[in-house]
């Protein structure tokens, strides 16, 4: 994978992350997977394209994630923080009444899958049994213990056809930043199982990090299988860029609104998803779109576009 030129990661990336279309399409159900990123390439902004994607549930290692992690840039976007351990009854239970209580497609499920350093945030938390739960992070050993079958869980909530009807829109993202790749492999393994690995990507800045994450995930897969899955090489900021151009955002990663005095004011994504009954169409939102500049790939999507209205998605002003 390293041998591959920018550009040559680049078309890859697109393929994988918009499923060989020419832009993210909003009918998309996009999930979320990351380990610890260092903090100072979280304020230099080479990763504020996940604020720009409306993840329906991010998978969060990071137990310093809301103090210095992707969680402290995605707090202003709307989301509901949860435990996997919160998923871990669900089969029990009505699952249209579970998704209403989580506010399941309203805003994003943030779990935090490796406990969090920030207790007095929460204080006390309980599992669906009364235990109080363990918020420290764990080491491997105890997170296979006692963590692993909670993170489970709450992948095979997301399989169930009563929480997202069509599986071939999904498309789980994995970033990886850092060698700690056990935990990592084997949550990929796990979301390969129930939503099959050609739903599946994961992004790399370095080759040098993913021995590892290599020979675990090729006790499962064919080196084939799981290479063509991989992003590595790429620097983060062109993933950034990149990503950026597939949703069709303005390079500030958010929408403007024109005021009465010929400005603009931005509008925060938090307030978008709170506006249930108001669709809201940016002055810029489809500036620095790489498909506003290709009639051909243009008329292909306003024609996916008209096809999904038809069978009964939401309006979609882009």
């Amino acid at each position: 994978t390293s041998s591959l030129t920018l550009q040559d990661l680049a078309e890859r990336l697109k393929s994988l992350f918009c499923h060989g279309r020419p832009r993210q399409m909003s009918s998309f159900y996009h999930v979320l997977v990351t380990n610890k990123p260092p903090p100072k390439l979280v304020d230099s902004g080479c990763l504020n394209f996940i604020t720009c994607i409306d993840w329906v549930a991010v998978f969060d290692f990071d137990p310093d994630s809301f103090q210095t992690g992707l969680a402290k840039l995605y707090t202003d976007t709307g989301m509901n923080e949860y435990f996997p351990e919160k998923f871990s009854n669900c089969s029990s239970v009505d699952i249209e009444d579970f998704c209403h209580e989580v506010k399941f497609r309203n805003l994003t499920l943030w779990l935090s899958c490796n406990g969090r350093n920030d207790q007095a945030h929460f204080g006390s938390v309980k599992t669906q049994s009364g235990q109080e739960l363990e918020m420290r992070p764990f080491d491997v050993k105890e997170w296979y213990e006692k963590r692993r079958k909670g993170v489970k869980d709450a992948i095979s909530f997301l399989s169930k056809e009563e929480v997202i009807p069509d599986l071939s829109k999904v498309v789980i993202t994995f970033l990886l930043f850092s060698e700690d790749y056990e935990i990592m492999a084997d949550t990929f393994r796990n979301f390969a199982d129930d939503f099959k690995i050609h739903r599946l990507l994961y992004i790399a800045e370095s080759d040098t990090m993913l021995h590892g994450w290599n020979t675990k995930l090729e006790e499962v897969f064919a080196e084939d299988k799981h290479k063509i899955r991989g992003i590595v090489g790429m620097p983060w900021n062109h993933v950034n860029e990149s990503i950026k151009q597939f949703v069709g955002v303005a390079e500030e990663g958010e929408g403007m609104l024109p005021t009465s005095t010929g400005g603009g004011v931005a509008l925060k994504e938090r307030d978008r998803k709170l506006w249930k009954y108001l669709d809201v169409v940016c002055q810029n939102q489809c500036e620095n779109s790489e498909i506003v500049k290709n009639t051909v790939a243009l008329e292909r999507h306003r024609q996916e576009k008209e096809e999904e209205f038809w069978k009964g998605k939401k309006v979609d002003w882009w």
